[in-house]
């Protein structure tokens, strides 16, 4: 009867250590669990590197000989471009007018260009037409080199939005505009035109010259 007795014993022992050791790997199991969880939670924050260039300001503005497109400025990205050139820009490379016409007689190619946000205006003025002579006088005990007016002609500059007589206007007015916009913009070839005044027939024998000055304006 003591070794049945012992067999019961045994046989009710064996479950209990079976649920402790399942106790114990439960426990594990949940302590692992959290402590992942702890190492996950210190990873850094989020890091910007920020960048910046800058593009240069393009402002061109020339008088050609033909209203084909004009080579530029080069650009290399290091500095402003403000440029402005003539092909007709002294005396002695005036384009010349025929006196023995009152039509229009194009003198020349307006064309600009520019990466201004706010657009540009270019606006238009113009001198007389005039036969001048250069003498040598005596002024208070010095040779001085006098130029004298001898007769001019007056004439209108077309060819943009306004016209520009040089009898009756006194101040520049609107020639042509660019657009407020985005990027590097060529502005409309322009041409520029002169009308001489109906009585030139009638002046003085002489060279006569004037200039037509356009005023680049950055809005």
């Amino acid at each position: 009867m003591s070794r049945k007795n012992e067999t019961c014993t045994g046989a009710k022992e064996a479950p209990k250590k079976e649920e402790q050791m399942k106790k114990t790997i439960a426990i594990l199991l949940v302590l692992v669990i959290g402590m992942v969880g702890v190492f996950a939670a210190t990873a850094p924050a989020d890091v910007s590197l920020f960048v910046k260039t800058s593009v240069y300001a393009i402002n061109e503005m020339k008088i050609t000989a033909a209203a084909t497109p004009t080579s530029w400025t080069t650009n290399a990205q290091a500095a402003e471009i403000r440029a402005s050139s003539s092909v007709y820009d002294s005396a002695l490379s005036a384009n010349s007018v025929n006196t023995s016409s009152t039509s229009a007689q194009i003198v020349g190619y307006l064309q600009t260009r520019t990466n201004n946000r706010l657009g540009v205006e270019v606006k238009v003025q113009a001198s007389k037409l005039k036969y001048n002579i250069t003498t040598t006088q005596d002024v208070e005990g010095i040779p001085t080199e006098v130029t004298t007016t001898v007769d001019s002609i007056d004439y209108t500059v077309t060819g943009g939005a306004n016209p520009y007589n040089t009898a009756s206007n006194t101040t520049a007015v609107s020639y042509m505009t660019i657009a407020a916009g985005t990027g590097l913009r060529l502005g409309d070839v322009k041409t520029v035109q002169v009308t001489l005044e109906s009585n030139v027939a009638n002046k003085t024998a002489g060279n006569y010259v004037g200039d037509i000055t356009f005023n680049y304006t950055v809005n």
